[in-house]
């Protein structure tokens, strides 16, 4: 059959699909390459500490003091405007002209209003209407410029500051991973303390919008203060800013929130940062000053592959505890790190690595890095924390990737109240450090002076050196032949400051191609792309012949830097699964394979047939009567199959039963249930077509032979080990069979019996229980069974009953024997009349006794015991007591069939007394009242509980030590179970049978040791 096809839905799909991507496409064309010059810039101050903003002695001025500090530097005459919105969304706008390139122009603003607030109300909990954790703030600051300028801004407080490069919105991305420092949390009144200390300062970053309808998401990699490690996702008008902070508990005093990612659909503007940090956190208790950490972040698509480390120097006095430290944050998985070309790390997306800044190294990767540098902590506890240069700050490093050929940088600079002194600079100590290739050394100029080579130092395992020059406050230019790098930085009494003095932000193309793709019918559809900003374009798409089967691929033709490549795949053959690989490669190496798997139509009526032939199904059906049957459907295939529907082409005779649709899983099969019906006789063929939401395939040809019911039901006695109650098995199922409709018990020819009857399978099978009312008695019973045809069966058989009893004298019925007192030693044998009243024979085998001691059965008797009807038989059972005083029981088991009759014996030890004189004449009495131990070698019980159900337990012993083996064997002689073998000291003994894997039946168990044999009977009824 031809298959049909449902493209036109996935058509419709596919093309609104690539609709999609090109309108991407078109709104991320490539922007024009930026550097850390612009005209246009927004920020905000993440939270200092600002440790007099709750003290009461001090007046509302003084209390304020701290500032924010915006610079501006240009290198050309201009003009623009600072735009200043506080919390309440309140805006000033100060004008500024700058004359005169070679000086600064400086705004400062206290930073109550401006700066954002946290959880940390500078040393007291923030209350609910301060605290802007993960709410939207609206401080923040514009800067605007009619030529390039450079911003920097310095977040000023009393012994805590940190400055950073602001970046123009021109080198704003839309994705970032934050670089940070461990929160500084710690208890109260030391480690046994439940309570957090108020001086305790968090990780932190913000984000910044400079568009309306800004959508961010942020995953933390550290519990923040609001939503722990829930991601969080927030929609930002244009200057609207969003503080993220790592939440403090007993439990996670040393929250890092480096690695969190956040993506925008706009560009916007990231700063990472610690409100107040102690460095090395771990050093807490040994070190005391901090200082606040700020940076701006560099977007992932501007991020590099190296990074070069400087030490920084250190200040006269400073602490020897702790190092200065770098750290390495990855973007991509399987990212290896290497220090002077050395393996350091591999690292995962997210992930950094933190180390000592012990010495001028070169620093590389395989994948994009960030790389930022810490100054450590000045101040040890003994030396108190306002005497010593320096304090804690972070720079960002930037990639030799981005260096430039010059630069217009400032060495800040601000004031501390000296009270009641005049106010004094806070940086007393200001650097630049330089990084050049060795082929620019001799082009480097400072402010138009030559530096000079022998003002640089070599970084090991790298073209470039560094050099680290003090300078004085405020603009500097510096300018070479080659592109070089600049980290600057100023130390203060316990306050530092440091940022990257520029850079370019060259987006790379660092993401692979991507490929999407929609199922189709037998095949997919897709497209290969590589249209984000930063990407290069493709210049390969294809798939590897080898990894192609059953499969037809066309790739588009495409010319080299293409945005896009349609690609399809369809089934060579739809009744086999495929599969295929596509290839996409863009300009700069970065590669993408998508595996695809295309499912066929594989089900097939039997699990022979793995293709599209179809099985022949022959059977027999009845006239004018519906006849169902299976139909299997199996599926060959490795994709589970879903049949929507089911057919046949004479919908007349031919139906389907099952409830459709149903799914099918691979290498699985499932049963279609086929009805067939028609009123006359004949032959009748068609084919069975089955359906998914893809195609029809015929599965079978089928033929079924419309025939009258002329064989009579079927009467079957069932066999089983206990044959009552009798069970009769009644069929009426042949295809042609029309069922059964009467079933009849003849009560003329049914004697003594009682019948349950209950339907198995509707009309076409049912069961009868037939027992014996009284089972001492004969039955006997006949049935008649008609079908719906009138076709009739008879049967008739016989229940034969266990028709035993006992007599010692003519009519003289007993159920036990009493052999009264007899002396120890002595044998005393009676004889038992066992008669047979039935009309069937009684075969009993050999009679069981169930202690088997001191009772028997003499040999010579006619054994098998077999009663022949209305017939009787003799039997000679024996006593011999050994212990007088005590009781002699037994019990002689009849079994027939499943049924057993006892025979009760029992009778009693009595002592031997002989009298009479001795050699001399003395008179003597002896009594004995046991047999001596050599009478006797073992001893065997009766299991406990017979017959047994599940288990039943025997105890065996011996008068002394001995080998021996306990053996269980049917009643044919078969050895079913060892039950004990080995050898025994004297005394008793116990084992357990488990009856779990033995039939129903008589059985019997033997104690044998070299001396001795004693057997016992027993009976399993489950």
């Amino acid at each position: 059959m031809t298959p049909f096809y449902g493209f036109y839905q996935v058509s419709c799909r596919i093309v609104l699909l690539l609709t999609c991507v090109f309108m991407s496409m078109e709104s991320i064309h490539a922007q024009p390459v930026s550097s850390n010059r612009g005209r246009d810039f927004s920020f905000s101050f993440l939270p200092n500490f600002h440790s007099l903003a709750n003290d009461t002695t001090i007046s509302t001025a003084n209390k304020f003091r701290d500032s924010l500090y915006i610079y501006v530097a240009c290198d050309v005459p201009t003009q623009g405007t600072i735009t200043a919105t506080n919390r309440f969304g309140t805006s000033i706008q100060i004008p500024f002209q700058i004359a005169d390139p070679t000086q600064i122009y400086t705004y400062a603003t206290p930073w109550q209003g401006y700066e954002l607030e946290g959880w940390n109300h500078h040393g007291a909990p923030a209350s609910n209407s301060v605290n802007q954790c993960q709410r939207i703030a609206l401080q923040h600051f514009r800067v605007v410029a009619a030529d390039e300028i450079t911003v920097y801004a310095l977040n000023q407080a009393d012994r805590t500051s940190d400055a950073f490069l602001v970046l123009p919105t021109s080198a704003l991305g839309l994705e970032y991973l934050v670089m940070s420092y461990p929160s500084d949390g710690y208890m109260n009144n030391g480690a046994n303390s439940t309570t957090i200390h108020n001086a305790s300062t968090p990780s932190e970053f913000a984000v910044t919008a400079i568009s309306d309808s800004t959508k961010v998401l942020i995953y933390p990699t550290s519990p923040t203060y609001r939503y722990g490690l829930k991601p969080d996702t927030v929609l930002l008008m244009q200057g609207q800013s969003y503080l993220v902070q790592s939440s403090i508990t007993p439990t996670n005093l040393r929250g890092d929130l480096t690695g969190s990612r956040v993506v925008a659909d706009k560009p916007v503007a990231v700063f990472g940062g610690h409100q107040r940090a102690l460095l090395p956190v771990e050093l807490r208790g040994d070190i005391s000053s901090r200082d606040c950490i700020i940076e701006q972040m560099p977007p992932l698509s501007a991020w590099g592959k190296s990074a070069f480390l400087a030490p920084y120097p250190q200040a006269p006095g400073i602490t020897q505890l702790g190092s200065d430290k770098f750290r390495v944050l990855a973007a991509f998985d399987s990212t290896d790190i290497f220090l002077g070309g050395t393996p350091l790390r591999t690292l995962s997306a997210g992930q950094f690595y933190t180390s000592d800044l012990l010495s001028t190294e070169y620093l590389t990767a395989s994948k994009p890095i960030l790389v930022a540098q810490y100054k450590k902590t000045s101040s040890g506890n003994s030396q108190g924390n306002g005497n010593v240069i320096a304090d804690p700050f972070m720079m960002i490093i930037p990639p030799k990737e981005q260096f430039l050929l010059s630069y217009r940088f400032i060495n800040a600079q601000a004031t501390q109240s000296n009270r009641p002194l005049p106010p004094t600079p806070m940086f007393t100590a200001q650097y630049v450090m330089i990084v050049a290739p060795t082929t620019a050394l001799n082009t480097v100029r400072l402010d138009g002076n030559l530096v000079g080579a022998g003002a640089f130092q070599p970084i090991p395992t790298s073209n470039y050196m560094l050099a680290t020059l003090r300078v004085g406050d405020g603009t500097h230019s510096l300018i070479a032949s080659e592109p070089i790098g600049i980290y600057v930085f100023g130390y203060g009494l316990v306050n530092s400051y440091g940022y990257v003095g520029g850079m370019s932000f060259i987006e790379f193309d660092y993401q692979e191609p991507e490929i999407t793709s929609l199922d189709t019918c037998f095949g997919v559809r897709g497209v290969a792309f590589d249209i984000h900003r930063t990407d290069s374009r493709l210049g390969r798409v294809e798939s590897p012949f080898p990894s192609q089967k059953n499969i037809i691929v066309s790739v588009d033709s495409f010319k080299r830097y293409s945005d896009s490549v349609h690609f399809s795949g369809t089934l060579s053959d739809i009744y086999q699964d495929g599969e295929f690989a596509i290839i996409a490669e863009d300009s700069a190496g970065f590669t993408t394979e998508q595996q695809y798997s295309i499912p066929g139509f594989t089900v097939s009526a039997s699990d022979s047939v793995t293709g599209q032939d179809s099985i022949a199904i022959t059977t027999d059906g009845p006239i004018d009567h519906q006849y169902c049957f299976p139909v299997k459907l199996y599926n060959y295939g490795k994709f589970p199959q879903t049949i929507t529907s089911a057919s046949f082409q004479n919908t007349t005779r031919f139906s389907i039963q099952t409830p459709l649709p149903l799914t099918i899983q691979p290498q699985s099969n499932i049963e279609l249930t086929v009805c067939f019906y028609d009123k006359i006789n004949g032959i009748y063929k068609d084919i069975l077509t089955i359906e998914n939401a893809c195609a029809g395939r015929n599965v079978a040809s089928i033929t079924v032979s419309a025939k009258p019911d002329t064989i009579a039901p079927r009467i079957i006695r069932a066999e089983k080990p206990c044959p009552i109650p009798i069970d009769l098995l009644i069929r009426e199922s042949l295809p042609t069979d029309l069922g059964i409709k009467s079933i009849e018990l003849i009560d003329s020819l049914t004697i003594n019996c009682t019948v349950t009857q209950s339907i198995d399978t509707g009309y076409q099978s049912s069961r009868m229980e037939i027992s014996p009312t009284n089972p001492d008695e004969d039955a006997f019973y006949a049935v008649k069974v008609t079908d719906a045809v009138g076709n009739v069966s008879f049967y008739r058989d016989t229940i034969p009953g266990f028709t035993l009893r006992f007599s010692i004298y003519e009519n003289n019925m007993i159920t036990h024997m009493d052999y009264g007192e007899i002396p120890i030693g002595e044998i005393v044998c009676r004889e038992v009349t066992i008669e047979n009243y039935g009309q069937f024979p009684l075969d009993f085998g050999l009679p069981f006794l169930v202690n088997n001691m001191r009772v028997s059965m003499p040999q010579s008797q006619k054994f098998p015991i077999i009663l022949q009807p209305y017939s009787e038989q003799i039997l000679t059972l024996c006593v011999a007591p050994i212990v007088a005083g005590l009781n002699v029981y037994d019990t002689l088991l009849f079994t027939f069939g499943c049924r057993i009759r006892p025979l009760s014996l029992f009778g009693y030890g009595k002592e031997v007394i002989n009298e009479g004189p001795s050699r001399c004449d003395v008179p003597i009495r002896a009594v004995s009242m046991i047999m001596p131990a050599s009478y006797g070698q073992g001893f065997l019980s009766q299991n406990q509980p017979n017959p047994l159900v599940v288990s039943s337990t025997i105890q065996f012993g011996f008068s002394r030590s001995t080998q021996a083996t306990l053996t269980l064997y049917d009643a044919l002689g078969t050895r079913r179970l060892l039950l004990a073998d080995g050898q025994f000291t004297a005394g008793l003994y116990e084992v357990n049978i488990n009856a779990e894997n033995l039939e129903n039946g008589m059985y019997y168990y033997e104690l044998l040791t070299p001396h001795s044999k004693i057997t016992k009977q027993m009976m399993i009824i489950r």
